[in-house]
């Protein structure tokens, strides 16, 4: 009896070997997984919005001065070319409009960003200056035989402007680089994001509960926001691409284009911050759901 007893004070006694939880250790890694992907998925979706986004490129480098440096350049050259021919205009004359020189720019971006070779529309731009032109003469006085005279040097020298700012073989070597990669980023978010969608669902039916899936969730969300964020740190301290080319303007526009590209990954960086907290905080709910009826 005596022996009974030590027996079951030594049952007591014994510390209890807590569970083990693998669920945990799996929702753990497959939230590293997640975070990964998310991390590459950003990178990709960055790249493709800005880099390879022609429409994103020209609307960001016409808010840049240097398109209207660039403007002005043009109309002052086709002034000095035609004075050539014994025709004197005033020097604040249009002979292209500066809508229809943005107009221009946006079709050169996108014919850079094509691979034509041709990335001016010399029809086009010869319209331009025809309309215009013929308007000036015919207000001076001048015969209208001389526009077809003057016409095809003063496109050659509109297209020269575009060719020399625009598509050097330092930016044209760039503009190669990016498009050939275009495909591979593509399929990179693409991936990425189903990836993510799949990562997700496992640590859901993996937790079988809504709250910690919001816990693991923001976690991986808030690290990839973290890592966007130093990344974009990082590229504002390097001069990685300073000077890419000679040309002032072409720099310029250049630089332009970076700084637009820093801006929106800081915006993703704050996106995908904001929502890992929120989906932390909702996680914690559970915990306070839990101490909320224990107290009762």
């Amino acid at each position: 009896m005596k022996g009974k007893n030590m027996q079951e004070q030594a049952q007591i006694i014994q510390p209890q070997i807590p569970k083990k939880r693998p669920k945990k250790g799996i929702s753990r890694f497959m939230t590293f997984l997640l975070t990964v992907v998310l991390i590459i998925t950003s990178v990709a979706f960055i790249i493709k919005t800005t880099i390879l986004n022609s429409s994103f490129t020209a609307k960001t480098l016409m808010q840049d001065d240097s398109v209207t440096q660039m403007y002005e350049q043009t109309n002052t050259a086709i002034i000095n070319a035609i004075s050539g021919y014994g025709i004197t205009l005033p020097q604040d004359t249009e002979f292209i409009t500066q809508e229809q020189f943005e107009d221009d720019l946006t079709d050169v971006i996108e014919n850079l960003y094509a691979g034509n070779e041709e990335i001016i529309d010399q029809e086009k731009l010869s319209h331009q200056i025809q309309h215009n032109l013929t308007e000036e003469i015919s207000q001076l006085g001048l015969p209208s035989g001389m526009i077809d005279q003057v016409l095809s040097p003063l496109t050659s020298t509109v297209a020269n402007i575009f060719t020399q700012n625009l598509a050097n073989s330092q930016i044209s070597s760039f503009m190669n680089t990016i498009s050939s990669i275009d495909g591979y980023v593509s399929m990179v978010m693409v991936v990425g994001m189903i990836a993510v969608v799949g990562l997700g669902g496992v640590i859901l039916l993996v937790q079988r509960n809504l709250f910690g899936w919001f816990h693991y969730l923001g976690i991986g969300f808030i690290i990839s926001g973290l890592v966007i964020l130093i990344l974009q740190m990082a590229f504002s301290f390097t001069n990685l691409f300073s000077n890419i080319t000679p040309n002032q303007i072409a720099n310029q526009l250049l630089q332009t284009f970076i700084s637009a590209i820093k801006a929106q990954m800081m915006t993703l960086a704050i996106g995908e911050l904001i929502l890992g907290g929120l989906a932390v905080v909702l996680g914690f709910l559970r915990k306070f759901r839990f101490s909320f009826k224990r107290g009762r």
